[in-house]
């Protein structure tokens, strides 16, 4: 058995595709975090489950 992803890359790369990341092909540099990760904020899905609520 064999894995897809490990397999289609190893094709792709012998039939002379180069592969990138979305940000290289948007020319973009790699993801860095810039801030800490806030604190949770519970009001908007509580907000959603009652719009839900209300249209189910």
């Amino acid at each position: 058995r064999r894995e897809l992803v490990p397999y289609a890359i190893e094709k792709l790369q012998g039939a002379g595709y180069k592969l990138v990341t979305v940000a290289e092909c948007m020319g973009e540099g790699p993801y860095q975090l810039i801030q800490a990760p806030g604190k949770k904020d519970v009001r908007r899905r509580m907000l959603l489950q009652r719009v839900t609520s209300v249209l189910l």
